[in-house]
């Protein structure tokens, strides 16, 4: 409860631009769900209410600047959604939940220098939307999360100078979004 509605209050703030109220809100939903997060087994919907506070906290923490404990959250956050089922695809949404942490993290990786991190990253998180393509290939949440990470990815890349690949990279994330743009039309 608590924690979901500090979560929900942080996204208010941040879209009122309002990021270091919405920061100080993010982090107190993770410290409210740190018992819940350390027990000795959490639910399926703890797991979940932890990756998603965990992953909002990532993204407003990269967005104030602070691109290490940015990692740290989005790794939690990853964590989390991992521990609901192994990643095997039984629980779609914690899977598209670990992409879409994971392509924050790529963006967090990139900005602190960490080519190599964020390309293992973007290969684990890029394989696991894509299982849940094959699975459902109108998922919106898995075409946004692959569209996110090939998109960090090439940036990191354009960074390395390695233009063809980044080019490649944007070239994917470009029909990523047309496919998600073409599903949501009537």
């Amino acid at each position: 409860g608590l924690g979901l509605g500090l979560t929900g209050q942080a996204r208010v703030l941040d879209s009122r631009n309002k990021r270091p109220d919405s920061l100080v809100a993010a982090r107190q939903a993770v410290e409210v769900l740190q018992p819940l997060a350390s027990s000795a087994s959490p639910s399926v919907s703890a797991r979940r209410t932890i990756g998603f506070a965990n992953l909002y906290l990532g993204f407003s923490q990269q967005r104030n600047n602070e691109e290490e404990a940015s990692v740290k959250s989005l790794e939690a956050a990853r964590d989390a959604y991992r521990s609901i089922d192994g990643l095997k695809l039984d629980d779609l949404p914690s899977a598209v939940a670990y992409a879409e942490a994971s392509a924050w993290e790529v963006e967090a990786l990139r900005a602190l220098g960490r080519i190599d991190e964020a390309r293992r990253v973007t290969a684990e998180a890029t394989h696991v939307a894509g299982q849940v393509l094959e699975r459902r290939p109108s998922h919106m949440g898995a075409l946004r999360a692959r569209a996110l990470l090939q998109s960090a990815l090439a940036n990191a890349e354009w960074n390395e100078l390695h233009v063809e690949k980044a080019h490649e990279l944007f070239r994917q994330a470009v029909v990523a979004v047309r496919r998600r743009v073409r599903v949501t039309r009537f």
